[in-house]
């Protein structure tokens, strides 16, 4: 690719790096990055932010706009991607329901039903292991398919 060929992506961030204005940069996973370009090359683009320089491919870039210095209001509650409330990442707690408790495990067999819980829980529990062979076909089984069994 010839290098005098003018291209506005390079132009917008060549200009933003001259004059150091603030760039917010969105990820394609949502992540927004905020700071100054420092430089850019085909593949990468190099961002001072207060944290320190950091180095973001440009296939994981989404967008790149100035910094309008406003965020938007987090939807219904719920902080935006990738920004927590002072609530925390999962909100408020204090309008969930109480949970039910929970009755303590005895075993750890497969699962019953609650009404059969009371009346096997004196019984013993057998664990067993089965074992699986990789790439010898069905040895092993119990069919009788591979010959050597009886019949």
């Amino acid at each position: 690719m010839p290098s005098a060929e003018s291209h506005p992506q390079n132009d917008f961030m060549n200009a933003a790096r001259k004059e150091r204005k603030r760039v917010e940069i969105y990820l394609v996973n949502g992540i927004r990055l905020t700071g100054c370009i420092e430089s850019f090359d085909q593949y990468l683009v190099m961002l001072r932010t207060p944290v320190g320089l950091q180095g973001i491919y440009k296939r994981a870039i989404s967008t790149i706009q100035l910094d309008t210095g406003t965020r938007p209001a987090p939807r219904a509650g719920r902080p935006s991607h990738g920004e927590h409330s002072a609530r925390g990442p999962h909100g408020s707690r204090e309008h969930r329901e109480p949970r039910e408790p929970r009755e303590p495990r005895e075993s750890y067999g497969a699962s019953q039903g609650p009404s059969d819980r009371s009346s096997s829980s004196d019984a013993p529990v057998v664990v067993t292991r089965r074992r699986r062979l990789y790439g010898a076909g069905n040895n092993g089984s119990d069919q009788g398919n591979n010959g050597g069994g009886t019949e």
